[in-house]
């Protein structure tokens, strides 16, 4: 139980350093709000008997109670039959915002899900900030939800985040940590710097520098601060695009306190197509005096443009080649594009057109909505109620269609995105 808070709360006084840094998602699937994913499976262990077979190794299960709420499920599989390991629940908001999550452990003994830890989250009006957020671990001794950590933030004037303050309690101590953010004329964020609070006094016990090039995270430098005026370094990561502005190559460094310099611990390169989806990673470790290392995902995926299938690989010093390590695949519920079906479309009431993000639709009831781009992509597939938002923020700015099912009719219209 202790090991569990201190992972969370290691994790949480990074949160705000992330969303700095730039994050290419391998879960294509995983992150899509389609739900027609219903099962991902992984196999291992190939080639050990013959050159095309593998052992079943990790299965999850993905089921959609309403059009806000998901439920995953992980299972292991232990040469006979899946045997579940642990269950995750998640409550959406009308932007896709997670406002909730569960996680629960499989008792094997009992044959049942037990709580393990909880989190509820308040965002900031229509951002992807959070006013609050409250998580919470399962006390075996006391049967029930304990608060490990309290998130509140508060923002300035162009909803930019200003300060968010923690408070942690581990083992039943207190502890209070500060992060405060700074921005330059052009929005970019340019200093985080953290702060652990002995009594009311708040101590400096980091800071972040970050640099932009065109507008594009460079770099982010952190720092160990020695009281308020002086400092060490401690890591340091680069990022690279290419023409397209998508994140080409990623590396990081420590301070070498031996040479007093800059000493890479890893690097990771990443490949697109040209509807700019990540066909591969590949990530080199420096291991000191041993062979880096090296590790590469590749990724394909349907007509559609959803995920097909992820091939994971290992390098092999000895034979100085990449060997394959497992495969994952993803699979759907049979359902058709809307794009496909031979019947007449109805004009589609959208508001606003042009959008920079959020769209509302003039449905009667709840409907399937598909979203098409300019080359007849699918690019987004989700089930909307009346009311709520079909958010295209994370698409670039040009025109798409959007298609929808309500019932047994069929409606149609364009939007343009800013």
């Amino acid at each position: 139980m202790i090991k569990n808070r201190l992972l969370i709360f290691g994790g949480m006084l990074f949160f705000g350093h992330l969303s700095a840094q730039t994050v290419v998602a391998s879960d294509q699937g995983l992150r899509n709000a389609d739900p027609r994913l219903r099962r991902t499976e992984t196999y291992q262990a190939y080639g050990v008997k013959s050159p095309t077979d593998s052992t079943a190794f990790l299965r999850a299960t993905y089921d959609y109670p309403s059009p806000t709420e998901r439920v995953d499920v992980n299972f292991q599989y232990d040469g006979e039959v899946w045997v579940p390991q642990s269950r995750f629940r998640y409550t959406f908001d009308a932007l896709q915002r997670i406002t909730a999550f569960n996680s629960e452990t499989y008792d094997a003994s009992t044959k049942q899900f037990v709580p393990q830890a909880r989190q509820q989250t308040y965002p900031h009006g229509n951002t992807q900030q959070n006013d609050s957020l409250l998580s919470y671990n399962w006390s075996l001794t006391e049967n029930k939800y304990v608060l490990t950590l309290k998130q509140t933030s508060t923002f300035n004037s162009k909803d930019q985040v200003k300060e968010i303050n923690n408070t942690v309690s581990i083992s039943g101590q207190i502890f209070r940590i500060k992060d405060v953010y700074s921005y330059d004329s052009n929005n970019n964020l340019t200093r985080t710097e953290s702060f652990t609070y002995l009594g009311e006094l708040a101590m400096k016990s980091s800071f972040t520098k970050y640099t932009y090039t065109n507008k594009l995270l460079s770099t982010s430098t952190t720092y160990t601060a020695i009281g308020n005026t002086d400092s060490i370094p401690q890591a340091q990561l680069t990022n690279r695009y290419n023409g397209l502005g998508l994140l080409e190559q990623t590396e990081s460094f420590r301070w070498d306190f031996v040479s007093m310099t800059w000493s890479k611990s890893s690097s990771t390169i990443y490949g697109y197509d040209a509807a700019k989806r990540i066909l591969f990673r590949e990530t080199s470790v420096v291991n000191t005096g041993q062979p880096d290392q090296r590790s590469r995902a590749e990724f394909f995926y349907n007509k559609d443009g959803s995920a097909k299938y992820d091939v994971n690989y290992t390098f092999d010093t000895n034979a100085q080649a990449f060997k394959l390590d497992n495969k994952r695949f993803y699979f759907y519920d049979p359902v058709s594009s809307l794009r496909d079906l031979p019947t007449p479309f109805k004009p589609l009431i959208l508001y606003p057109n042009p959008t920079r993000g959020p769209l509302y639709l003039k449905l009667q009831d709840k409907a399937q909505v598909q979203v098409f781009g300019s080359n007849g992509q699918m690019l987004q597939a989700i089930v909307l109620n009346p009311g709520q938002v079909l958010d295209l923020s994370s698409l670039p700015a040009g025109m798409y269609q959007v298609l929808a099912k309500e019932g047994t009719e069929f409606f149609g219209s364009k939007v343009f995105k800013q």
